[in-house]
């Protein structure tokens, strides 16, 4: 177990088995901390992640859960916690994107991004931290991004659900902190996993432009691979970030500098 955490840590990552999601299942499992990642709906990559991670870490468990519906995120950490414990650490990393100009955006494109991933966090917080409160102590990490603090086109579902969970972080920490429980969030900026690429596509179609190249607005020049963005929710979750909360962290390659 590494020092950065304790022996009876054990975290819950929803989004778990693919992108950053996965990246930082991997991180803590390589530090030996129990994890269970979360998914909705890729059984292939679900049965991957269990497959590669359980070879490294037999107690690594992949439940599906859909963290839109309340019901179903509380039914899921109940069974998280009868059949591997209560959790000390959580990253609420879902999230969906579904790209539409806003005078062609469907209501049903905004609430279902809207429900995973602001609502999604809620859900995943509130069944969380009713069990980290028996262990009075507890981390939580939000994942953002940053479509919250810069409008993008064709996103006003994804940045608004974004900058929810934004606000819903400053405003938990106030809340739980005097409860010894953390609560944080990271702001990624262009990430190369399977929802960056996918959006890149979506947006390419509903513009009728040739992609667009995103590192021209990024001081370093390039898009970050999933490992970096974990690297700080890592840290985040740790113990190394005792006296941090209600911090939004921006990792964006100096994209917002």
């Amino acid at each position: 177990m590494s020092s950065r955490f304790r022996g009876e840590d054990l975290a819950v990552v929803t989004g778990g088995t693919k992108g950053i999601g996965r990246a930082v299942v991997e991180q803590l499992v390589s530090e030996g901390v129990p994890t269970v990642a979360i998914y909705k709906s890729d059984e292939d990559r679900a049965n991957e992640c269990r497959s590669a991670l359980g070879d490294v870490e037999p107690e690594t468990r992949v439940y599906q859960v859909d963290v839109s519906d309340y019901s179903e995120a509380v039914a899921g950490f109940k069974t998280i916690v009868e059949e591997v414990g209560r959790p000390s650490i959580l990253v609420n990393n879902a999230g969906i994107m579904r790209n539409h100009f806003l005078r062609r955006l469907d209501p049903e494109q905004w609430d279902e991004v809207i429900q995973t991933n602001l609502s999604g966090t809620f859900h995943c917080t509130r069944a969380a931290s009713r069990h980290m409160l028996r262990k009075s102590r507890g981390s939580i990490v939000n994942v953002s991004s940053v479509a919250a603090q810069r409008g993008y086109v064709a996103q006003a579902n994804y940045a608004a659900s974004k900058s929810g969970v934004i606000g819903f972080t400053r405003a938990a920490a106030r809340e739980l902190g005097n409860d010894s429980l953390r609560v944080n969030a990271i702001s990624p900026g262009y990430t190369d996993t399977p929802l960056y690429r996918n959006s890149l596509s979506s947006r390419t179609k509903i513009a009728g432009d040739e992609q667009e190249d995103f590192r021209d607005d990024i001081p370093l020049d390039r898009i970050a691979d999933p490992a970096e963005i974990a690297n700080a929710i890592i840290f985040l979750a740790s113990d190394e970030a005792s006296y941090v909360n209600g911090t939004v962290l921006r990792v964006d390659g100096g994209l917002l500098a």
